[in-house]
């Protein structure tokens, strides 16, 4: 299973607060990450759509001492987050675990 980042569109603003560099465009980004997650599905890899919420990001980040705006740190919240919801933790690391769902809103 490969765990990857999702956002809902809702959020997309605060994420541009978080991340300079983070695409503007959240149509453009969502036609993206559905082609590329179709890609890996016909290449029979299983994808977690992990949906990020912002607000719990930072919290998260600010205990780990990792910066929001990195790229890693988004996919290590996502890929922890699918692994703790897979065996059925409602905790990350003493912190709520955010919301997951396939919901791209």
């Amino acid at each position: 299973m490969l765990a990857t980042t999702w956002y809902r569109k809702k959020d997309w603003p605060r994420w541009l607060e978080l991340d300079p560099d983070f695409q503007p465009d959240y149509g453009h980004w969502l036609n993206r990450a559905k082609g590329h997650t179709a890609a890996l599905e016909k290449q029979g890899v299983l994808v977690e759509k992990v949906t990020l919420d912002p607000d719990k990001f930072v919290a998260w980040c600010k205990f780990q001492g990792c910066n929001p705006a990195s790229t890693s740190a988004r996919a290590a919240f996502a890929s922890l987050r699918g692994k703790h919801e897979k065996i059925g933790k409602g905790q990350l690391d003493g912190l709520p675990s955010p919301g997951r769902n396939s919901d791209s809103r």
